[in-house]
């Protein structure tokens, strides 16, 4: 009974998908209780509307290394097993089939910078109406996990499922504004700009050139009019 009434929550209603659409979030709140809500809600507000959803986060920072591990190994391990797994769980708490993944699962990412990506099978998953949350982990040619850049893996990903709309939050959702190349371009060439959101701007136009139509940014309040 318990088994049956949860496959009935996370059901999506029969809407027809409209779009996909590809979410990057940064990792520095990743445990907060109100960000986690925060994603939930953005997520929940995409998938009910019928939209394909996939989610990459960032890594880890400052994790302790533990004996016999290097930094690599522990960022991984605190990247793909606890941040993944945390954000993961509350989007299933809050009724959506989210599925936790990473680049060494199914083989889908290999390469630190995402150089090839299994898009085929990823889109599969989405038109499953599953909402892939991916942590930025990928095999390394001797079939080891290796941290991945979470930039250039959303990109790859973006390109890889034919993505419509990429939105890059940085550490927390906000008012996700969308951006041009000229407009991207000029932000860029501000002295004044933190260099998180000059690096999802560079990112921005990297998604821009590969084709995504609707490239999206929060944090741009007071910069753009």
């Amino acid at each position: 009974m318990v088994e049956t009434r949860t496959t009935e929550r996370l059901r999506r209603p029969p809407i027809r998908t409209v779009k996909t659409v590809v979410v990057k979030l940064g990792a520095a709140r990743l445990l907060e209780d109100g960000l986690l809500r925060e994603v939930s809600a953005l997520v929940g507000d995409l998938w009910r509307a019928g939209e394909r959803v996939a989610l990459v986060h960032g890594h880890g920072q400052g994790a302790q290394v533990p004996p016999g591990l290097t930094p690599e190994q522990a960022s991984t391990l605190v990247t793909r097993g606890l941040l993944n797994t945390t954000l993961v769980g509350r989007l299933v708490r809050d009724g959506l089939p989210a599925v936790g993944l990473s680049g060494v699962d199914l083989g889908l990412v290999h390469g630190a910078s995402g150089a090839w990506l299994d898009g085929p099978r990823l889109r599969r998953l989405l038109d499953e109406g599953l909402v892939a949350v991916l942590a930025p982990v990928a095999l390394d040619p001797d079939g080891r996990p290796t941290p991945a850049a979470p930039d250039e893996l959303v990109t790859a990903v973006a390109k890889g499922v034919s993505a419509d709309s990429l939105t890059l939050l940085g550490d927390a959702p906000g008012p996700a504004r969308h951006v041009e190349e000229d407009r991207a371009r000029a932000l860029l060439a501000r002295d004044d700009l933190p260099p998180e959101l000059r690096a999802r701007l560079e990112t921005a136009l990297v998604a821009l050139r590969l084709g995504v139509r609707d490239v999206r940014l929060a944090g741009l309040e007071g910069l753009v009019g």
